[in-house]
Protein backbone atom coordinates (compact mmCIF):
# COMPACT_ATOMS: atom_id res chain seq x y z
CA UNK A 1 0.00 0.00 0.00
CA UNK A 2 2.53 2.56 0.55
CA UNK A 3 4.70 1.31 -2.14
CA UNK A 4 4.59 4.40 -4.23
CA UNK A 5 6.59 6.48 -1.13
CA UNK A 6 9.49 4.63 -2.40
CA UNK A 7 9.42 4.39 -5.97
CA UNK A 8 10.79 7.79 -7.65
CA UNK A 9 8.66 7.30 -10.16
CA UNK A 10 5.45 8.38 -7.27
CA UNK A 11 7.85 9.65 -4.40
CA UNK A 12 7.03 12.92 -5.42
CA UNK A 13 3.71 12.61 -5.94
CA UNK A 14 2.92 10.70 -2.31
CA UNK A 15 5.06 13.33 0.00
CA UNK A 16 3.57 16.84 -2.70
CA UNK A 17 -0.03 15.03 -2.10
CA UNK A 18 0.86 14.01 1.87
CA UNK A 19 1.75 17.21 3.10
CA UNK A 20 -1.44 19.44 1.25
CA UNK A 21 -3.85 16.80 3.04
CA UNK A 22 -2.01 17.79 5.95
CA UNK A 23 -1.93 21.19 5.91
CA UNK A 24 -5.60 21.21 4.62
CA UNK A 25 -6.57 19.68 8.08
CA UNK A 26 -4.32 21.73 9.65
CA UNK A 27 -6.31 24.84 8.14
CA UNK A 28 -9.63 22.98 8.68
CA UNK A 29 -8.57 22.79 12.32
CA UNK A 30 -8.61 26.55 12.86
CA UNK A 31 -11.21 27.58 11.17
CA UNK A 32 -13.20 25.25 13.43
CA UNK A 33 -11.49 27.16 16.23
CA UNK A 34 -12.43 30.60 14.70
CA UNK A 35 -15.94 29.31 14.84
CA UNK A 36 -16.12 28.20 18.34
CA UNK A 37 -14.69 31.60 18.72
CA UNK A 38 -17.49 32.99 16.58
CA UNK A 39 -20.25 30.94 18.24
CA UNK A 40 -19.11 32.62 21.33
CA UNK A 41 -19.46 35.96 20.42
CA UNK A 42 -22.15 35.88 18.38
CA UNK A 43 -24.53 33.90 21.68
CA UNK A 44 -23.13 36.73 23.61
CA UNK A 45 -24.27 39.75 21.41
CA UNK A 46 -28.14 37.09 21.30
CA UNK A 47 -28.08 37.33 25.17
CA UNK A 48 -27.32 41.38 25.15
CA UNK A 49 -30.23 42.01 22.70
CA UNK A 50 -32.63 39.53 24.40
CA UNK A 51 -31.73 41.45 27.67
CA UNK A 52 -31.81 45.44 26.70
CA UNK A 53 -33.67 46.48 24.03
CA UNK A 54 -31.77 48.62 21.16
CA UNK A 55 -28.07 46.95 22.26
CA UNK A 56 -27.62 45.63 19.57
CA UNK A 57 -27.72 46.95 15.63
CA UNK A 58 -29.07 45.35 13.18
CA UNK A 59 -25.59 45.77 11.43
CA UNK A 60 -23.71 44.47 14.33
CA UNK A 61 -26.30 41.50 13.79
CA UNK A 62 -25.73 41.17 9.81
CA UNK A 63 -22.20 41.54 10.23
CA UNK A 64 -22.03 38.62 12.55
CA UNK A 65 -24.14 36.26 10.38
CA UNK A 66 -21.70 37.73 7.52
CA UNK A 67 -18.59 36.73 9.41
CA UNK A 68 -19.84 33.33 10.11
CA UNK A 69 -21.05 32.85 6.16
CA UNK A 70 -17.22 33.48 5.00
CA UNK A 71 -15.86 30.99 7.81
CA UNK A 72 -18.51 28.42 6.77
CA UNK A 73 -17.82 29.03 3.21
CA UNK A 74 -13.64 28.82 3.63
CA UNK A 75 -13.85 25.44 5.47
CA UNK A 76 -16.49 23.71 2.72
CA UNK A 77 -14.27 24.91 0.02
CA UNK A 78 -11.38 23.40 1.79
CA UNK A 79 -13.29 20.13 2.92
CA UNK A 80 -14.22 19.49 -0.79
CA UNK A 81 -10.61 19.91 -1.60
CA UNK A 82 -9.61 17.55 0.44
CA UNK A 83 -11.90 14.72 -0.68
CA UNK A 84 -11.16 15.43 -4.22
CA UNK A 85 -7.71 14.67 -3.57
CA UNK A 86 -8.40 11.49 -1.86
CA UNK A 87 -10.43 10.68 -4.35
CA UNK A 88 -7.29 11.03 -6.78
CA UNK A 89 -5.45 9.43 -4.30
CA UNK A 90 -7.55 6.37 -4.53
CA UNK A 91 -7.48 6.45 -8.35
CA UNK A 92 -3.99 6.43 -7.96
CA UNK A 93 -3.53 3.15 -6.11
CA UNK A 94 -5.87 1.38 -8.25
CA UNK A 95 -3.91 2.32 -11.05
CA UNK A 96 -0.70 0.93 -9.65
CA UNK A 97 -2.28 -2.23 -8.52
CA UNK A 98 -3.73 -2.68 -12.17
CA UNK A 99 0.18 -2.29 -13.81
CA UNK A 100 1.65 -4.75 -11.05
Amino acid sequence: MFRFFTTSKWAVWAYVGSFVILASIWVQVQIDVMINEWFGEFYDMVQKALGEANSVTMGEYTGGLLSFAKLAAIYKQLQTGVREKEKEETKGESVIKSRR
